[in-house]
């Protein structure tokens, strides 16, 4: 659901994107940037969850001179917290890393999906006196490997970033559509599918967004409320 987020004035949604459960939200965008295209919008800034945020889509909208709100996920590898991946030094053009012992890594990978894997060596970890704390006690495990989505170092901005409060401020606008979300489902069917098949979900989505934007519209009108702003010459 993608609604506007303008303070002090009547929000709508603008667009009720339909895509089965088993596809990743991230993948998204594409078709959020097509259908924003074909209704002449283009946002400064987008509000989303985390699920929605990558690096690659965080350099995706900014190469259009927008920007991409979310907080990101956090390193949740079951490491010591001063051997996280955030804590080794990384160099994204030569894909090489330091480690917090000093230790540079040894040889790099990148799969077809373009993330990158970044290894250690074997015999300069298990030297190492923060062998355990780095590595771990986990016998399968004989050096430290790295594993990086493309366009990483956007991502491990945007973990300095959202630790800020002004990010923290900025982002309670995503707030409101949650409330949106709670009132499709709870109070206009949304919770479970009225129609078969595929075409009758989607046909369903899209009804209870105009549904919404319906109801939103007539109580604007009821208190008087400007709906479109005059035009200026």
């Amino acid at each position: 659901m993608v609604e506007t987020a303008d303070k002090g004035k009547i929000n709508f949604i603008t667009d009720m994107i339909y895509q089965r459960a088993n596809e990743h939200d991230y993948k998204i965008h594409e078709k959020l940037r097509e259908a924003n295209e074909q209704r002449g919008l283009k946002p400064e800034k987008l509000y989303t969850d985390s699920s929605y945020i990558s690096g690659v889509e965080i350099n995706n909208y900014r190469k259009r001179n927008q920007e991409l709100m979310g907080y990101v996920q956090l390193d949740s590898s079951k490491k010591d917290e001063d051997f996280k991946i955030d804590n080794f030094d990384i160099d994204p053009v030569k894909l090489e890393a330091t480690c917090p012992a000093g230790k540079v890594s040894a040889n790099t990978s990148v799969n077809k999906n373009g993330d990158i894997n970044i290894y250690f060596s074997r015999s300069v970890c298990k030297e190492c006196r923060l062998f355990e704390r780095c590595v771990g006690t986990n016998t399968k495990q004989i050096k430290r490997r790295l594993h990086l989505q493309p366009d990483y170092k956007h991502i491990r901005e945007r973990r300095v970033e959202q630790k800020t409060e002004a990010f923290k401020k900025e982002m309670s606008v995503r707030a409101q559509v949650e409330g949106t979300i709670s009132e499709a489902v709870r109070f206009l069917g949304l919770r479970s599918a009225k129609y078969k098949g595929e075409d009758g979900h989607r046909h369903q989505f899209y009804l209870t967004g105009a549904a919404l934007n319906v109801k939103r519209l007539m109580k604007a009108m009821v208190n008087g409320r400007d709906i479109v702003k005059p035009a200026t010459s």
